[in-house]
């Protein structure tokens, strides 16, 4: 979700990678 999560949680880092890709398609 925020920045610090994704550095303190690596794993979370893909799903957060995996969520914003997503969001990009929706936008676009």
């Amino acid at each position: 979700m925020s920045v610090i999560d994704k550095i303190e949680r690596g794993e979370l880092k893909i799903e957060v990678g995996f969520m914003s890709e997503r969001k990009i398609y929706v936008y676009d």
